[in-house]
């Protein structure tokens, strides 16, 4: 089957999964409301007066979130140490929750909480043993792009349009590698829950394999995927822009959009999902039934 179906075929799983994307949608928003009291009243006091603020409402403004870090840093450090743990309790989360997505779609039916929550306990420890394993890849690649930094300084010299040309080319190796280790460990989760396994390394090495033999198949359809997010953020930018925070229902209208685009999000996330566990259980797992399970299969392989 080729990347375009298995893409079509997963959006229709996407609609026959409509609890569990309600569920993950209304987790999210109710994690925003609680990570976003510890610093909202430092920018409330350095942007309520802001003409900043509405590009920032916006999903923009970054130039104005970056002079808040600076110039208010001796006011935030504990919202800063606050944030560090919120960060690792929402990566814990993620791990956890990315168990039960797994287990629901492997499962082929719709939300049902005990099921969910049974099998994110389940198989979160050898999901974070996983993330765990795949810091050094991601290290890996940071060394690479500071390898790759050095080499186009030598390179560009003192010529300021080559210099912006490769430090914009090197930033986009970085994110395809990125992208790249991230889709690996993608299926290596896939691989452990559909299989039940408990080793990570031995895991994620034969999916480093599966993703080679199957690399053109398996780009496509990740691209495919990246490609709508990015159209989703376009549109979601195309609505944000002429909306102007100066009354009541601009700003309802603002936040309707916010969460149209995190709802959105979510959906993708299980079409992402669900793409991975197709392309593997109609490549992988018929394979090792093959080999593994059904001798008589074998036979008719060599005869």
């Amino acid at each position: 089957m080729s990347a375009w179906k298995i893409f079509i075929k997963s959006i229709k799983i996407l609609f026959h999964n409509k609890r569990l994307w309600l569920f993950l949608f209304l987790v999210e928003f109710i994690l925003a409301l609680v990570l976003i009291n510890p610093v909202k009243y430092q920018f409330n006091h350095m942007f309520s007066h802001s003409l900043a603020a509405n590009e920032i409402l916006q999903g923009r403004g970054t130039n104005s979130i970056i002079e808040f870090l600076v110039h208010k840093a001796e006011t935030i450090t504990l919202q800063k140490q606050i944030l560090l743990i919120a960060g690792f309790f929402y990566l814990g989360l993620t791990i956890f929750f990315n168990a039960g997505i797994i287990s629901c779609l492997l499962g082929k039916k719709d939300f049902e909480g005990t099921f969910f929550f049974h099998s994110a306990v389940r198989f979160v420890g050898p999901l974070f043993r996983l993330f765990l394993w795949s810091l050094p890849f991601y290290l890996l690649a940071l060394i690479l792009h500071s390898l790759l930094g050095k080499i186009f300084t030598l390179i560009s010299g003192n010529s300021e349009p080559l210099i912006i040309t490769l430090f914009f080319l090197n930033l986009i190796i970085l994110a395809v590698l990125f992208l790249f280790i991230k889709m690996v460990f993608d299926y290596t989760k896939v691989a452990l829950i559909s299989e039940n396994k408990k080793k990570v390394i031995p895991a994620n090495l034969s999916t480093w394999k599966f993703v080679a033999q199957n690399l053109s198949k398996a780009l496509r359809l990740f691209y495919l995927i990246v490609f709508l997010g990015i159209i989703l953020y376009a549109f979601y930018l195309l609505l944000c822009s002429p909306l102007n925070i100066h009354s009541w229902i601009t700003i309802l209208l603002l936040l309707a959009c916010q969460q149209l685009f995190v709802f959105s999000r979510k959906g993708i996330k299980i079409i992402y999902v669900a793409s991975l566990i197709y392309l593997f259980q109609n490549i992988e797992e018929p394979l090792l039934k093959a080999w593994y399970k059904d001798d008589s299969y074998v036979d008719k392989m060599m005869t």
